[in-house]
């Protein structure tokens, strides 16, 4: 494949400023190593599942111990990456800025039909950035595969919950969820 041009984060991020993408609302796109890249519209199925996990996400810590982002976007400067993952919790602090990878305490996708692009180059992205925490939720089959132990060729730890399969976040052990929660 041939690229076109190759942009920046400060391009990009200049892009947006100016008004460059003013059909944000009905498009989705994100900065992916250098490239732009257009992503599939949400559809229902999708919406209700971040919906879930923004409310789950929401009731389990105070704003002074955990900050976060719906849909909102990550500065990767390393790879060249401005993704806008569907769930991001961050370390407290003030995000007046893009958040970087050291700021991530939990990031969580959610696919139907980016299912591939999320597990195979997000999850590589994700863990060349060091995120030790990602979730990718199958909308389709109704799992959650959660990677851990980032390194620079990806995770190193993969395990897939179904059901009522109890998911422990990596920062807050305390915590669960249950893939049927979220998918059904």
């Amino acid at each position: 494949m041939s690229i076109a041009a190759h942009f920046t984060i400060e391009q990009y991020e200049k892009m947006i400023a100016a008004g460059g993408f003013s059909d944000r609302d009905s498009r989705r796109i994100e900065l992916f190593r250098g490239e732009i890249v257009e992503m599939s519209p949400i559809g229902n199925r999708h919406a209700l599942a971040v919906d879930r996990l923004a409310r789950w996400s929401f009731e389990q810590l105070s704003p002074e111990r955990v900050y976060i982002r719906v849909r909102g976007p990550l500065l990767l400067a390393e790879q060249e990456s401005r993704p806008e993952p569907d769930i991001l919790w961050l370390k407290p602090g003030d995000y007046s800025n893009a958040p970087v990878a050291d700021d991530v305490v939990l990031l969580i996708e959610v696919a139907d039909t980016t299912w591939t692009y999320d597990t195979r180059e997000k999850a590589r992205l994700y863990a060349e950035a060091g995120i030790a925490d990602y979730w990718a939720v199958n909308l389709v089959d109704h799992y959650v595969t959660v990677f851990r132990e980032p390194g620079p060729k990806g995770y190193r730890s993969t395990q897939r919950y179904r059901g009522s399969e109890e998911i422990r976040l990596l920062a807050f052990p305390d915590l669960t969820i249950c893939p049927d929660g979220i998918t059904r």
